[in-house]
C-alpha cells in the first residue's frame, strides 16, 4: 500500500531544484516513518490496516492540504480489499448443511462484497440448478472483512432421487465451495419422496388435513390422533409448508422436514390452524392432493377471540387491552386488508414469525368460519369435509375421536385405548379483563357468520349466541 502526492514551495520558481522534506504518520499514535523526499512514495506495511493518515511538512509541522479526504480514504480501503482478495482469493464461501433436501451456506466476493454471486449446484454429478448468494448484510460502516456474508439456500428438485454427492461451484471461476463437515447428506432427512406417496402428478399423502383456528383445540386433537397406530401425524405439529414454504421448496422437502418418521402408516395427516384462515392455502392443498379429507374443529368465536387475545396479551406480545385490540382489528378488516391480494400475502409471508404472531391482529376474522370453509367447499366435495365442535370435544373426547376416526377410515378399536386425559388449552382469561358490553358486542358481531355457518353445516349453533367468555 502506498501514499502518493505532490508538494512545492511558493518561495522558489518552479524550475528551481528545491527539495521539500515530508513526514508521514499513519494511525496517529502508531508508527511514524522517517522523512522522505517529496518525489518518493511512502511505502506502508502490507498487513497494516489504515484508518487515518497524515502527511506533515518536516520544518513547519503544517499539514498538507488534501482535497476530497473521504474519497482518498475510500480509495485506501479499496486498496486494502484488493490486497486481501489476492492473498485469500477473490471469492470465499462454504456449504454449511444439507437438511430436508435443502442446501444452505454462504458466499462472498471479497473484492466487491455488495455484488451477488451465482452458484451452480450439482447433485450426484449432474447440474440441477443455479442459486444466488445475496449481497452482504453488514453495515456499510463496518470494515469489509467483518461484514456478514451473503446467504444462499437451494432446494433440491423432487426429480432427484437419493442424494449421493453434492457440489456447489462458483459460476464465474468454476471453483468448488468447501464443505463445513465431511459428510453433509447425513441421517434420514434427505430421502426422495416414497412411491407410496405419489399418485400420478399429485400426491396421496398427507391423506387428511386437520384445520381450525387458534385456541380451537387443534393441539390436543393432534396429540390424540397421533396415538393411533394407523395414523402418522406431522412432526412438529404445525407445518408451515402450505403457508410460507410452498413457493420455495418441493414435496421432498415437505416429506423430509415433517414426515421423515413415516413408517408406512395408511393414514397421514398434518395440522395447521393458519391453513383455514389464509385464503391462498386452500388452492395449494387442492393442487397437492385433490382427494384429501378435511377435518375441521371450530369453537364459539366469541370465546375463541377472547382466548386468542389473552394468549398474546399474557405473553407481552399484545399491548392493547381487549376492547382496544378488537377495535384495531375491526378497523383493519373494514379497510379491506384481509390478505386477499398478492401484495398483502407477500407482506404477510415476509413478516410471519415462528410463533404465528405475525404483523396482523386476527382476533375477529379468524372466527369468520363460514367464509373460510366456503373456500374449501368451492374446491373439495362436501363429503370430504367434516366439522367437529370444540365444545363437544371438551365434553366427550372419545366420542369425537370415534367420529373423526370413522371419517378418516381408521380402526375404531385402538381409540378406546387412547389416553383421554384432559388437555388444557392454556390459562383462563381473568374476569377483570372481560366486560359484559364487550361480550355482547362480540356476540352480535359474529351472529351473521354463525347463521350462515348453520345453513352450511345444517347444524344448530345456539350455544354460540351466548357465552361465559372464560377463555
Amino acid at each position: 500500500m502506498r501514499i502518493s502526492g505532490r508538494a512545492k514551495s511558493g518561495e522558489y520558481k518552479e524550475y528551481s531544484p528545491q527539495k521539500i522534506w515530508i513526514r508521514t504518520q499513519v494511525n496517529p499514535g502508531g508508527f511514524d516513518h522517517r522523512p522522505k523526499l517529496f518525489f518518493h512514495a511512502t511505502s506502508l506495511r502490507r498487513d497494516y490496516h489504515v484508518r487515518e493518515f497524515r502527511v506533515l511538512l518536516r520544518n513547519t509541522a503544517g499539514r498538507l492540504h488534501r482535497n476530497l479526504k473521504d474519497s482518498v480514504c475510500r480509495q485506501m480501503y479499496r486498496t486494502q480489499r484488493i490486497f486481501d482478495s489476492r492473498r485469500l482469493g477473490r471469492f470465499k464461501g462454504c456449504v454449511e448443511a444439507v437438511a430436508y433436501r435443502t442446501i444452505s451456506g454462504w458466499a462472498k466476493n471479497v473484492r466487491h462484497p455488495d455484488e451477488p454471486i451465482f452458484l451452480q449446484v450439482q447433485v450426484n454429478g449432474a447440474d440441477v440448478g443455479v442459486s444466488v448468494a445475496g449481497p452482504f448484510n453488514g453495515s456499510l460502516h463496518q470494515t469489509p472483512l467483518r461484514r456478514e456474508p451473503g446467504r444462499f439456500e437451494f432446494s433440491i428438485p423432487d426429480s432427484v432421487g437419493e442424494i449421493e454427492s453434492i457440489r456447489v461451484v462458483l459460476a464465474e471461476t468454476q471453483r468448488e465451495l468447501a464443505c463445513s463437515v465431511d459428510d453433509l447428506a447425513l441421517g434420514n432427512t434427505n430421502r426422495a419422496v416414497p412411491n407410496e406417496w405419489q399418485s400420478g402428478s399429485k400426491y396421496r399423502y398427507p391423506s387428511f388435513f386437520l384445520l381450525g383456528a387458534a385456541k380451537c383445540g387443534m393441539t390436543p386433537l393432534h396429540a390424540y390422533l397421533e396415538q393411533h397406530p394407523e395414523i402418522c401425524m406431522s412432526r412438529p405439529a404445525e407445518p408451515a409448508y402450505f403457508e410460507s414454504e410452498f413457493d420455495r421448496h418441493g414435496t421432498a422437502y415437505y416429506f423430509n422436514r415433517y414426515f421423515s418418521h413415516w413408517a408406512g402408516e395408511p393414514i397421514v395427516g398434518e395440522s395447521r390452524h393458519r391453513n383455514l384462515y389464509l385464503p391462498y392455502v386452500a388452492p395449494r392443498i387442492f393442487d397437492y392432493n385433490p382427494d384429501a379429507r378435511l377435518l375441521i374443529i371450530l369453537r364459539n368465536p366469541v370465546e375463541r377471540a377472547i382466548s386468542h387475545w389473552w394468549h398474546w396479551y399474557s405473553r407481552g406480545k399484545e399491548t392493547l387491552r381487549l376492547r382496544e385490540a378488537l377495535a384495531a382489528d375491526l378497523k383493519r378488516i373494514e379497510a379491506g386488508y384481509r390478505l386477499e391480494t398478492e401484495y398483502e400475502q407477500a407482506i404477510y409471508k415476509r413478516t410471519a414469525s415462528e410463533d404465528c404472531k405475525g404483523m396482523l391482529r386476527t382476533y375477529l376474522d379468524s372466527g369468520y368460519y363460514d367464509d373460510q370453509i366456503q373456500r374449501y367447499l368451492a374446491l373439495f366435495p362436501r363429503d370430504r369435509l367434516k366439522v367437529v365442535l370444540f365444545e363437544d370435544f371438551s365434553r366427550d373426547p372419545q366420542a369425537v375421536l370415534l367420529d373423526a376416526g370413522d371419517f378418516l377410515g381408521a380402526d375404531p378399536r385402538p381409540i378406546f385405548r387412547l389416553d383421554h386425559a384432559p388437555r388444557k388449552q392454556g390459562r383462563s382469561v381473568p374476569a377483570k379483563h372481560i366486560d359484559k358490553a364487550t361480550v355482547s358486542w362480540l356476540i352480535e358481531h359474529f351472529r351473521p357468520h354463525n347463521l350462515r355457518l348453520e345453513e352450511m353445516l345444517e347444524q344448530r349453533l345456539d350455544e354460540w349466541n351466548t357465552s361465559d367468555a372464560d377463555g
